[in-house]
């Protein structure tokens, strides 16, 4: 039986299914963030326990089968409740990886590990980024006689501080792309610092692969690491603005009232009409990023998406991370020195929504792709020269 997607309904499933354990994540996240120190360590089972990891995992794999549609609002509202970024990113990723472990061209080796992460006994992380295209990768992998050899390093790994397991991506000795699960405690493994502008309770860090032997089950895509890679990336472009896009909503209405309960002049400043006009501007930014993206959530839930590089699903992408950025700029703007030093939680926001910027494919390179979109979806045929 299918998953309600009703608004209404998804909202309250979330507060009353897991609002104990957002406000639970919620109650340290200014300390922790500040220290850039990750989400606890009871995060993961808890999650699980509670059936947010497994939420939006097939049935066959031991979910309860949610949606793109369902799990997009899902992680939506848990955006809007929890100030904790790394909570919509870290249980969305766990899913991604999941799902792309079980839709993987080797998935019986593969699938031994998903439920390590339904059931909240590992976390997962991509180990994708060496600031590179994806065919200029420095990390390889080597066939030897007792398995697999994987040299290389990887720039930037969110959720590596935690995770458990990695999904990774080399280039094997015929230049072809390979995707790998690698244990954190495989030998050669070692991860590093690394700095970033928000998302610090996410627990980035860099991996590096010290001619790391693994046994050759640990391939799940030898053939088309690349088209793996491009389907995983363009699922989690979608997903990846869902929590932030909860996350700007209730930094609208934080202002809001800020600014109703703030007095200049001998009265409210919301009263004014240029703060009026931010509020406005801020709104519009909202309202056009939630309909942008459920559209998209709606035309995935009806596999109407191209499962390599879909550019309903890049545009919303770009456009959320854009509106939601507005929405941050407008807050520093109308607040002055409050957003600044007298509540972080905006500088934390506008942090993490900065980084968006690169997530699942930078901005101009993803107007650079669908630019590209654009001139094959509406080429006309040569202009005719004109007849004297």
């Amino acid at each position: 039986m299918a998953l309600p997607t009703d608004d209404r309904y998804l909202a309250a499933l979330v507060r009353d299914r897991w609002g104990t354990l957002l406000s639970m994540v919620n109650a340290d996240v200014t300390q922790r963030y500040a220290a850039g120190e990750p989400l606890p360590s009871w995060f993961a089972r808890a999650a699980a326990d509670a059936g947010l990891t497994s939420y939006a995992l097939p049935r066959h794999a031991g979910g309860q089968g949610a949606g793109p549609r369902t799990w997009g609002r899902v992680l939506e509202e848990i955006g809007y409740l929890c100030e904790d970024d790394a909570v919509p990113y870290t249980v969305s990723m766990q899913v991604g990886i999941a799902t792309a472990l079980l839709e993987a061209e080797r998935p019986e080796p593969a699938r031994r590990h998903v439920h390590r992460l339904a059931d909240g006994t590992a976390l997962a992380a991509l180990a994708y980024s060496e600031d590179a295209d994806p065919f200029a990768l420095a990390t390889r992998l080597r066939h030897t006689a007792g398995g697999i050899l994987l040299t290389g390093h990887k720039t930037h790994v969110s959720g590596a501080a935690l995770a458990d397991l990695f999904l990774t991506y080399a280039l094997d000795d015929g230049g072809d792309m390979v995707a790998v699960i690698v244990e954190r405690d495989d030998p050669g493994v070692r991860c590093g610092p690394t700095a970033s502008i928000g998302h610090r309770t996410n627990g980035p860090r860099t991996l590096t692969f010290e001619h790391t032997a693994l046994p050759a089950d640990r391939i799940v895509a030898a053939q088309d690491g690349l088209g793996h890679a491009q389907r995983f990336l363009n699922a989690r472009r979608l997903v990846a603005v869902c929590g932030p896009l909860g996350r700007a909503r209730a930094l609208l209405e934080r202002c809001a009232h800020r600014l109703a309960t703030t007095t200049r002049y001998g009265r409210p400043l919301s009263q004014l009409p240029n703060v009026q006009g931010a509020l406005g501007r801020m709104y519009i930014s909202l309202q056009a990023a939630q309909a942008t993206l459920h559209h998209a959530l709606d035309r995935a839930e009806a596999g109407h998406c191209d499962p390599l590089f879909d550019p309903v699903i890049t545009a919303a992408k770009h456009f959320v991370v854009e509106q939601i950025r507005s929405i941050a700029d407008q807050a520093f703007r109308v607040l002055g020195g409050h957003a600044c030093y007298g509540d972080p939680r905006y500088g934390q926001a506008l942090r993490d929504f900065t980084d968006l910027v690169v997530a699942a494919g930078s901005q101009d390179t993803l107007e650079v792709l669908l630019g590209a979109t654009a001139l094959s979806a509406c080429a006309t045929p040569a202009r005719r020269e004109p007849t004297s």
